[in-house]
């Protein structure tokens, strides 16, 4: 039996790529800032690969704190035009 190009759902759906909205992300980056919490379990309970969950806690950090002292509502308005 020839199975060249078929597809099973199982892979069509790992093969689809999910876009988080930016509430999304940073519940998923505040998630990992809580002390003794694996950045790896909590990306693997919502489907994101580890390193995607580090580079937007670097683009979390970043907005954050950079830029003179802009309060939260500032940073976080920052964090969200870096990723639009």
């Amino acid at each position: 039996m020839d199975t060249f190009g078929q597809v099973t759902q199982a892979t069509t759906a790992k093969m689809k790529k999910r876009r988080r909205t930016i509430k999304e992300r940073r519940d998923i980056v505040e998630e990992t800032l809580v002390p003794g919490t694996s950045v790896a379990r909590v990306a693997r309970r919502h489907d994101v690969n580890a390193n995607q969950v580090f580079y937007w806690r670097k683009l979390f950090r970043y907005a954050l704190f950079s830029g003179g002292g802009g309060g939260i509502e500032t940073s976080v308005g920052e964090w969200e035009v870096r990723w639009r």
